[in-house]
């Protein structure tokens, strides 16, 4: 019981990589345990195994068939999946025990719910006029040895004008975007705190923070594509992809943020400690298999250096892992 207690705990601090690996102990050597199969179901879909979270979660409803929040977790596992005839069966069956129960409305809705269609023009309302085409201005006659140079030199300012302007309308723009990615992180942040620390509660704030989490993602890229040299996107990629469970992808993004902070005039010893703690979490988070011990050094040495750059990029949860990987 004590593996399973660490596993709920890894559970609730949002380490589902980590407590996948311990649930599938716990279900192996205790296959009658429904708990450890409803968190095992529960850190797969968070993970986005669907396939495996369904047949988990199939366990769940096997042991305890009178339990309604097992359905609706198999329910929106199936869903994930692609498996939508399943899911109206579970769903069926869950109604039976609990017609009120407050998951199977949304359940349904994420399940049957279509987009609505696009709007018709009305039947009075003309269709819009196609633009004109550009029409050539002749300038034969305009131009002459006597205003040649001038006119040249006119047209090669307002390239300069213009290319500058593009450029500061651009990152005015990125830096717009950033703005904005961060505050639906932070948003996605408060509603994961609110998430019951149960599984099988709670499937529309759970679908509120992977949507926010995707708006921020796309905001940020849209800033990366403007601005393709600027670190502080690639720390907030960073920290999204954290958030999704794939420190493959957040580690990619501290690595190259960390390389251009590197190459920057004036250097920002903040903003690279934010890039060098994302790096030792994702780092940490890769760490398995024969060659976990080396990984956890490398992990532990990104986490130092932050450390001494600011005092303050610390991660308590990192801290313990490296902790017990001495």
């Amino acid at each position: 019981m004590k593996t399973l207690a660490e596993a709920i705990t890894l559970y609730q601090e949002e380490r589902y990589l980590d407590a996948s690996r311990r649930l599938a102990l716990v279900t192996q050597f205790e296959p009658e345990n429904v708990e450890g199969w409803m968190y095992y179901g529960a850190a797969l879909a968070k993970l986005g195994r669907w396939a495996q979270a369904v047949e988990a979660l199939r366990r769940v409803v096997k042991l305890r068939p009178d339990q309604v929040s097992g359905y609706c977790e198999l329910a929106a596992a199936l869903i994930e999946a692609g498996d939508k005839p399943s899911a109206h069966a579970v769903l069926d069956q869950a109604a039976s025990l609990d017609p009120a129960h407050p998951s199977l409305r949304s359940l349904r809705a994420r399940l049957t719910g279509q987009a609505p269609p696009p709007a018709k023009p009305a039947a009075d309302e003309k269709p819009a006029r196609p633009a004109r085409a550009r029409r050539r201005l002749r300038l034969r006659g305009l131009v002459n040895e006597h205003n040649r140079l001038p006119l040249m030199l006119g047209v090669l300012v307002a390239l300069v004008i213009i290319t500058l302007a593009r450029v500061t309308i651009g990152r005015s723009t990125s830096g717009t975007q950033l703005a904005q990615a961060t505050e639906l992180l932070a948003r996605a942040d408060v509603q994961a705190k609110a998430l019951a620390k149960q599984p099988g509660e709670d499937f529309d704030v759970d679908q509120q923070v992977n949507q926010l989490l995707r708006e921020a993602e796309s905001l940020a890229l849209a800033a990366q594509r403007a601005e393709p040299g600027e670190p502080r996107v690639y720390a907030l990629l960073a920290r999204i992809a954290q958030r999704q469970h794939d420190p493959r992808r957040a580690w990619e993004h501290a690595s190259h943020g960390l390389d251009l902070s590197a190459k920057a005039k004036t250097p920002d010893t903040k903003l690279r400690a934010q890039l060098l703690l994302a790096r030792a979490v994702a780092t940490a988070d890769l760490a398995y298999g024969p060659s976990a011990a080396a990984t956890l050094a490398q992990a532990r040495t990104d986490a130092t250096e932050a450390a001494k750059l600011d005092p303050g990029a610390v991660d308590a949860a990192l801290d313990k892992r490296l902790a017990a990987g001495r």
